[in-house]
């Protein structure tokens, strides 16, 4: 009978890199919910961002995959006043 004898050796090596990989992974997650979490208390703490740029031009994406850009005149906890608003496609 012929065969072919499959080290074990490359397995335990790959092992310590997914162990890697899975850290940073989980690291990163762990961020992007805290960064999530802040910026949510922020703005329940303090309404919206109060601070806008109203010269820069600001990118809107609704729910019904509509776009739109333009400059932000006005920001409040539900609305968004923009002004010189382009539609994009």
């Amino acid at each position: 009978m012929t065969g072919s004898v499959i080290s074990a050796g490359g397995a335990s090596r790959r092992q310590p890199v997914l162990w890697a990989v899975l850290a940073v992974s989980l690291a990163l997650n762990l961020a992007l919910l805290g960064f999530t979490l802040l910026a949510r208390g922020a703005t329940a703490a303090g309404g919206a961002a109060e601070s806008f740029d109203r010269v820069a031009w600001y990118s809107v994406f609704l729910d019904n995959k509509e776009a739109f850009v333009g400059h932000i005149t006005s920001l409040n906890a539900t609305t968004v006043a923009m002004d010189h608003l382009y539609y994009l496609t």
